[in-house]
């Protein structure tokens, strides 16, 4: 059958008919149990080249016909029809990446990726293909994200990782223009939270509550006070095994087996204190491959923290304190009691020092404290020495 295609004229089609454009041509459309799917068909070389151009709903009309006007320019230039269609979706291009490349990153590990793919981008924009995301469609999807900017901007940053990827391995050109690169983040204020002497001794008694509830629970705090009394990341602690405690030191690995999304500077020690060896030494230790906080409930995954710490906060009254605080906690503790941010960096794994830098302001107290000290030292040899000449004046 042929006719002009218009929304009218595929509502009137019946399950198994087709209609071919009379305008454009090669370009039609077939009703069938899922939908009206449109196709663009060209003869080759003495047989048919059939094109997919998608399922009205998922495509409108319009973008239908432009890419069967697309496909006929590419023949009429000696191309293949449907050649440009095979870059991937987002969801076959994003599982490709979590296979081969997320598991490796240091900046960008694979259960933080996988978490932006599955929550926020497939829903939104898995059935596109790569060649077919705009800056629009990031837009659009920051708007939807208003009051959860945090999401939008993990979603924002894995989708640019993505693309810049696609570029490395080819399946897009080299110039081709990456649909965050108009897109900013939202602005996000800085939370820096710091336990005070009596918030880490109400901590403590909420732990020591929390670990009576059972061998779990007791398992749970261990990884958490290790978190304090270390100043290490969630997922360093979560991920640690047996292989990488020393005596004296965590010899934390980036090739550790399991995705480690915590270990954002690849390989590095992490200082065992007298209360983290302690912590260590009581637990049971297994085979150098196992957790060594892993989970009683499900063998070979790492215990669930964020549940359980839901709970010890609100039994402690920090009901706004994030597990990462606990690191600012500890680099806090570290400068009030007089050690420099090149020590703190150091006891932080911190590779850039810009990063210890946010903790500068914390060393007004140490500093005014060694002032005092310094001054009052002065003092009291400038008065020794007044004393002696009042002495001597006296004496004459």
């Amino acid at each position: 059958m042929k006719d002009r295609i218009t929304l009218k004229a595929l509502a009137e089609l019946q399950l198994g008919q087709t209609v071919w454009d009379t305008e454009q041509l090669g370009f039609g459309a077939r009703r069938r149990k899922g939908g009206v799917f449109f196709v663009f068909k060209v003869q080759r070389r003495g047989k048919a080249d059939w094109v997919p151009l998608g399922r009205l709903g998922d495509v409108t009309l319009d973008d239908a016909r432009k890419a069967a006007a697309r496909e006929r320019g590419i023949v009429a230039l000696g191309g293949r029809p449907g050649a440009w269609r095979r870059t991937p979706t987002l969801k076959h291009f994003g599982a490709r990446y979590l296979r081969e490349a997320a598991s490796a990153t240091k900046a960008l590990s694979y259960a933080w990726t996988e978490r932006a793919l599955r929550l926020h981008l497939y829903p939104a924009l898995g059935h596109l293909r790569l060649d077919e995301i705009t800056a629009h469609d990031v837009t659009r999807l920051k708007d939807r994200y208003a009051t959860r900017k945090g999401a939008f901007n993990n979603a924002r940053r894995a989708l640019s990782m993505l693309y810049a990827k696609a570029i490395e391995w080819r399946e897009l050109s080299a110039d081709w223009p990456s649909p965050c690169r108009y897109v900013a983040s939202y602005a996000m204020p800085k939370h820096e939270r710091y336990l005070s002497q009596k918030e880490l001794a109400g901590l403590g008694a909420a732990l020591a509550t929390h670990a009576q509830q059972g061998p779990a629970a007791a398992l749970v705090v261990a990884a958490v006070r290790l978190m304090i009394f270390t100043g290490a990341r969630r997922d360093e602690v979560r991920f640690l095994r047996w292989g990488e405690v020393g005596p004296t030191a965590l010899h934390l690995s980036d090739t550790a087996a399991g995705p480690r999304s915590g270990l954002k500077t690849g390989a590095k020690p992490i200082s065992l204190n007298p209360p983290a060896a302690q912590l260590l030494a009581a637990l049971e230790r297994r085979g150098d491959e196992d957790l060594v906080f892993e989970s009683p409930l499900r063998p070979g995954h790492p215990v669930a923290l964020h549940q359980a710490w839901d709970q010890i906060r609100r039994a402690a009254g920090l009901k706004d304190v994030r597990l990462h605080d606990l690191r600012h906690s500890f680099a806090s503790v570290a400068v009030a009691t007089g050690h420099s941010l090149y020590v703190t960096g150091a006891l932080l794994g911190h590779r850039n020092s810009r990063t210890t830098e946010r903790y500068a302001h914390l060393s007004a107290d140490p500093l005014a404290a060694a002032s005092a000290a310094v001054a009052r030292r002065i003092q009291t040899a400038l008065e020794a020495g007044e004393g002696e000449a009042k002495a001597k004046g006296g004496a004459s």
